[in-house]
C-alpha cells in the first residue's frame, strides 16, 4: 500500500495555508505597487474580513473535500477581481489572490474542466487590469499583464498535473487498502471455513458476513439442494432477511442451476427480482452455483444489495466465496465420514472385548466340565451303569457345545469371504420348522416349554437350500428356548406373504433394548445383561447373511405382550414340492 501523503481529503486545510500565504505574499508585494499606503489600507482590511470569513466556513464545512466548493471559488473569484480594480491594475499587489483561485479550480474540478476554468480566471484578471488601467497603458504595464497571464496558465498547468497525481495516488491508495481488506477477509474466512467442524450452518454465516463486508450485501443467504423436497433448502442467511422460508425453487427464478453457473436479477440488470425476494431497496441479486469435488450441484450462494451491478472484481470476489463454500461442504463431508469411522472402530473395538469375553466364557465352561470329569475316567470301570450314561451324556453335550462353537465361528468367516454356496431347491418349510421342533424336544421337556407350529394350509414352498434354512430355523428357535422362561410359550409361525414365504419366532423372554435392536444382527454383538445366554454373538449374524443370500430379509420386532420377535422371509419357489425328499432327509 503507498504510504500516506498529501491527500485531496485534507485540501482544506492546505488551502486554508495557501490562502494566509497569498494574504501575506500581497502584504510583501505593496510596497511596490506604486500605490500609496493610504489607497491600500481599505482593499487590504476588506480582503483580510472576507479571508476571515472565509477560513471559519472552510474550517467548519470542508467545501473541497465534501465537493461543495461552489460558493467559496465564487467568493475568491470576486475578492480577487475587486482587489485587482480597487489597487492599480497591472501593479496591484493582489495578484496572488488569482494564483489560489486557479490552484482552488485544479483542485474542484477534473482535469479537462480545470483546464477550461484556468483560463477564464486568466481573462477576468486580464480584465480587470484593461478597467483598472483606463487607457493610461505603458510598455511596463503591458508587459506584467501578459507575464502575469502566463504565470497563472503555468501555475495552472503545474497545479492540475500536481492534483491529478494525487488523484491517481489516492485512487490506488483506495484500491490497495480494498485489495487488503479483501485479502484479509478472505484469509480470515478460509481459516474459519476449514476448521475440523461439521457445523455449515456457523462456516456459512461467517461466509456471509464476509460478503456483506467485501460486496455491500444486504441479502445474502446459501441454499442446499434437498432431493427430498426437490427444492433448494436454506441453510444460512444474513441476520434479518428470513422472508424467503425454508424452501425455495430456484427454477421459479428462471435459473436452470444445471445449465448456467451464475445468475443475476433486479432492476440493475434490467430483470425483475425473483419471486418472494425481499424488497428491502435491492437493486442488485446475483447467485453462484455450488459445486463439489464429484461434480455434484450441492447449492447456489446467493446475494443482493441496494448497489449496482457487480464489478468484475466483484464477481472475482463472489467466486472466492463460492469455493470457500465448497470447502466448508467438502470438510464437513470429511469430518463426518471421519466421525462415522471413528464410531465405527469403537463398535468394531467394543464388539472385539465382547467376542473374545463371550469365547473365553463359552470356552470355559464346557472346559471346566470336562475337567471336573476327567478324574472319573479312571475309576469307569467301578462306576454303575446310570453313572457311566450321565458322564457320557455330559461329556457329549459339552464337546457338542466346543463344536457348535467353531462350527459358529468357522461359518462366519465362510459368509464374511462369501465363500458360501447354496443348493437351491424347492422346500416345504412347515415340514422343516416341525423337524427343527421335533430334534429340540428334549431341551424343551427339561425347561417345561411349549412350542406351537403354526403354518397357513396354502403356504408355498421355499426357493431355497434345505440345510442353511434349517441352520436358521434351529439358530432362531434355539435363541428362542434359551431366552423364554422355564414354562414360556414358544411359536413359529409360517404365512405367505406375496411372493415369499415369511416365517416368525416368537418367545416370552425379556426382550432387546431398543438402543440394541439396530445392533443385535452385527457380528460378535450380544447384549451384556444377557451375556451368559447370548453366546459369541455369531447365531444372528450368520442368519442375516444366509437370508440375505437367498434373497430374503431377517429383522426383529418387539411383543406387545412382551418378548421379541424375529421374522425372515425368503422367496416362494413355483418349481415342485419336495415331497419324498423331505422324508428321506437324512436328518441336516
Amino acid at each position: 500500500m503507498p504510504p500516506p501523503g498529501l491527500s485531496l481529503s485534507e485540501a482544506d486545510r492546505y488551502l486554508l495555508i495557501l490562502r494566509w500565504a497569498t494574504i501575506g505574499a500581497a502584504v510583501l508585494l505593496a510596497p511596490f505597487s506604486g500605490t500609496g499606503p493610504g489607497s491600500l489600507l481599505a482593499p487590504f482590511g476588506a480582503v483580510i474580513a472576507v479571508n476571515l470569513a472565509l477560513s471559519v466556513y472552510v474550517a467548519r464545512r470542508r467545501p473541497f473535500a465534501n465537493g461543495r466548493p461552489v460558493a467559496t471559488l465564487a467568493v475568491d473569484a470576486a475578492q480577487a477581481l475587486a482587489a485587482t480594480l480597487l489597487a492599480g491594475g497591472a501593479h496591484s499587489p493582489f495578484f496572488p489572490l488569482f494564483l489560489l483561485l486557479v490552484v482552488e479550480l485544479a483542485i474542484a474540478q477534473p482535469a479537462r474542466l480545470a483546464a477550461a476554468w484556468i483560463p477564464t480566471a486568466g481573462a477576468l484578471h486580464v480584465a480587470a487590469v484593461v478597467v483598472s488601467q483606463q487607457g493610461n497603458w505603458s510598455v511596463l504595464s503591458a508587459y506584467m499583464a501578459v507575464g502575469k497571464l502566463l504565470v497563472l496558465l503555468i501555475v495552472g498547468a503545474l497545479a492540475i498535473a500536481f492534483t491529478e497525481q494525487l488523484r491517481h495516488e489516492e485512487r490506488d491508495r483506495r484500491v490497495a487498502e480494498r485489495h487488503v481488506t479483501q485479502l484479509t477477509t478472505l484469509n480470515e474466512l478460509f481459516f474459519e471455513l476449514n476448521q475440523p467442524t461439521a457445523d455449515l450452518s456457523r462456516a456459512f454465516e461467517a461466509l456471509l458476513g464476509g460478503g456483506r463486508r467485501l460486496l455491500n450485501a444486504d441479502v445474502g443467504m446459501v441454499l442446499l439442494c434437498d432431493p427430498t423436497l426437490g427444492c433448494w433448502r436454506m441453510t444460512a442467511s444474513l441476520d434479518r432477511y428470513e422472508t424467503l422460508g425454508g424452501e425455495t425453487r430456484l427454477r421459479e427464478w428462471g435459473w436452470e442451476i444445471g445449465s448456467r453457473e451464475t445468475f443475476t436479477a433486479g432492476p440493475a440488470y434490467g430483470l425483475p427480482l425473483p419471486p418472494g425476494w425481499p424488497e428491502a431497496g435491492s437493486q442488485a441479486v446475483v447467485g453462484i452455483r455450488l459445486t463439489t469435488p464429484g461434480g455434484d450441484e450441492p447449492g447456489a450462494l446467493v446475494v443482493g444489495r441496494t448497489g449496482g451491478v457487480l464489478a468484475d472484481t466483484e464477481w472475482l470476489t463472489l467466486r472466492a466465496l463460492a469455493r470457500e463454500a465448497e470447502l466448508s461442504l467438502r470438510n464437513a463431508q470429511l469430518h463426518a465420514q471421519e466421525h462415522a469411522q471413528v464410531a465405527q472402530l469403537r463398535r468394531f473395538e467394543e464388539a472385539r472385548r465382547s467376542f473374545f469375553s463371550a469365547v473365553a466364557h463359552e470356552l470355559r465352561t464346557p472346559l471346566t466340565v470336562l475337567k471336573t470329569l476327567a478324574p472319573s475316567l479312571e475309576d469307569w470301570a467301578r462306576l454303575s451303569g446310570g453313572q457311566q450314561a450321565e458322564v457320557r451324556d455330559m461329556v457329549e453335550q459339552n464337546l457338542q457345545r466346543l463344536e457348535a462353537m467353531i462350527t459358529e465361528i468357522l461359518e462366519s468367516s465362510q459368509v464374511e469371504a462369501g465363500a458360501v454356496t447354496l443348493n437351491r431347491e424347492p422346500v416345504d418349510l412347515a415340514i422343516r420348522a416341525e423337524r427343527v421342533v421335533e430334534s429340540m424336544h428334549p431341551l424343551f421337556e427339561s425347561r417345561q416349554q411349549q412350542v406351537k407350529l403354526e403354518a397357513a394350509p396354502d403356504l408355498p414352498r421355499a426357493d431355497g437350500d434345505r440345510r442353511r434354512l434349517d441352520q436358521i430355523l434351529s439358530s432362531l428357535v434355539h435363541n428362542a428356548y434359551k431366552f423364554s422362561p422355564v414354562g414360556g410359550t414358544i411359536r413359529v409361525v409360517l404365512a405367505s406373504e406375496g411372493e415369499q414365504v415369511k416365517t416368525c419366532v416368537e418367545d416370552q423372554g425379556p426382550g432387546v433394548p431398543p438402543e440394541a435392536q439396530n445392533r443385535i444382527f452385527d457380528k460378535f454383538y450380544s447384549l451384556p445383561a444377557q451375556s451368559t445366554l447370548a453366546g459369541v454373538g455369531l447365531g444372528l449374524y450368520i442368519c442375516r447373511e444366509l437370508v440375505a443370500l437367498h434373497g430374503g430379509r431377517l429383522w426383529y420386532e418387539a411383543r406387545p405382550e412382551g418378548g421379541s420377535r424375529f421374522c425372515f422371509t425368503v422367496p416362494a419357489s413355483p418349481g415342485r414340492p419336495d415331497g419324498e425328499g423331505n422324508d428321506q432327509d437324512p436328518g441336516h
